[in-house]
């Protein structure tokens, strides 16, 4: 049996935490002072943004890790079953979504058996000073390619909306469109300092997804012209090129720590978080499985990158307007992590810039340069559908496998012992996530013309 010492007092009048990790594979009991130097609450209760701390229960952090988990991503997966093959596509997203849950759990209970409530912070015990600053760049690559993303569905969705409802069509309309979209709406949450800040706007977020999952399940079969009697199975050429974008469509490690040192203390434990985590992903899975088949099955290989692009006619303008408000709302989920990271990169401390001036200064710095970015990929010609699918692929299969799979069982197998429970699967993880690393990229850029 190892024993963990702690030099602290907790909540719970224990000096030593007994881990049974052969038997259970669980650290229970993680009080309020876990959270170390490297991020504290001290830290959090000095911000001159908000005098309380989240206190967040385990219902409120399920739809915190769902609404980072379910993105722009899942209105791309009747896409990728049109390229992958129904029979492919369940099998790389039942492993995937296996493996993603497994980077949740075993995160948490590295950075509690090491305590360390920082995702940088595990990967500087784990690896030194360069691992700390590989973790918070590749968070960066995968939020700043989510951003995008958002970003690309926002304006694109906006103009064709404004477009069929009389607004003069012009070649720069979504240009303004897109600036106008994220200075009125998207910039005001990015504002706020802490991620366990937007509980209730992921709650939004998320029931307007689940209506637009509704949308596809119900007025799809009214509508579409195209239904698929003989399905694709199984398609090989798709299964690396597409696979980035059900990495990304699953991916949510970043929000880890961000989720869990925020729950209510007298619940935050590795037993509740593997609830959250289990939750979570299940539902997810769940979504994006029947938006992705439902969707092939109803309009087969001219499935477009965004799903709800299928659906013309004004009666699909209010799931249109729904999808365009969950992005505004999930923006600054992605948003507040990737601040988070790059101020680190910079050597900033974890709680950020204590003037608030800065803060917000920083902040619009860093949504300008996205929303830039965007614009750019538009002046270069490319259409949001192919920026929008190209981006998840990248960000998914690049950062998202480096985060997601290959970071969290590096981490485990280094600091845990051979017995513990997820040793073995944390060794197939790392291996299968450094490979696509490798392999995704290949493969997509292999498809793009020249």
């Amino acid at each position: 049996m190892r024993h963990f010492h702690f030099p602290f007092s907790t909540d719970f009048k224990l000096h030593t935490f007994h881990s049974h990790r052969d038997m259970k594979g669980l650290i229970e009991f993680v009080p309020t002072s876990l959270l170390s130097e490297h991020d504290s609450l001290s830290d959090i209760e000095n911000s001159d943004e908000d005098t309380s701390v989240p206190s967040n229960s385990v219902l409120y952090s399920i739809f915190l890790v769902l609404n980072t988990m379910i993105g722009s991503g899942i209105f791309n997966q009747p896409f990728v079953v049109a390229n992958t093959g129904v029979a492919l596509f369940v099998i790389m997203f039942a492993v995937a979504a296996t493996f993603t849950w497994l980077g949740l759990v075993t995160l948490v209970e590295v950075g509690v058996s090491l305590n360390l409530m920082d995702y940088g912070s595990v990967a500087s015990y784990t690896f030194g000073a360069f691992g700390e600053w590989l973790v918070e760049f590749a968070i960066c690559i995968y939020s700043i390619g989510a951003l995008l993303s958002y970003v690309i569905v926002i304006g694109s969705l906006s103009d064709n909306l404004v477009v069929s409802w009389g607004w003069k069509d012009s070649a720069y309309g979504i240009y303004y469109i897109t600036s106008g979209i994220v200075l009125l709406f998207v910039l005001p949450n990015c504002l706020r300092r802490y991620f366990a800040h937007l509980t209730f706007v992921s709650v939004i977020s998320i029931a307007s997804v689940f209506c637009v999952l509704c949308l596809v399940v119900i007025a799809g079969p009214i509508v579409s012209t195209e239904k698929v009697i003989h399905p694709a199975v199984f398609i090989p050429s798709g299964i690396f090129s597409e696979l980035g974008s059900i990495i990304f469509t699953l991916s949510c490690s970043t929000c880890t720590f961000h989720t869990f040192k925020f729950m209510n203390y007298r619940i935050r434990s590795t037993s509740s978080w593997q609830l959250v985590s289990t939750t979570s992903v299940c539902v997810g899975f769940t979504m994006c499985m029947i938006m992705g088949l439902v969707g092939y099955f109803l309009f087969g290989f001219n499935t477009e990158s965004i799903v709800v692009n299928n659906f013309h006619g004004h009666y699909a303008d209010p799931f249109k307007v729904l999808v365009v408000l969950h992005l505004i709302l999930y923006i600054p989920l992605d948003f507040t992590i990737l601040r988070y990271s790059l101020l680190k990169c910079f050597g900033v401390s974890s709680g950020g810039f204590t003037s608030w001036g800065l803060h917000a200064l920083f902040s619009m710095m860093m949504l300008t340069a996205v929303t830039a970015g965007v614009l750019l990929l538009y002046s270069a010609g490319w259409t949001s559908g192919q920026a929008f699918s190209i981006v998840l692929n990248l960000s998914g299969g690049i950062a998202g496998s480096m985060t997601s799979f290959v970071l969290p069982a590096a981490f485990y197998v280094i600091n845990m012992p051979y017995s513990a429970k997820y040793y073995t699967p944390c060794v197939m993880m790392f291996f299968l996530g450094t490979a696509l690393i490798v392999l995704i990229p290949y493969s997509i850029f292999a498809k793009i013309p020249y």
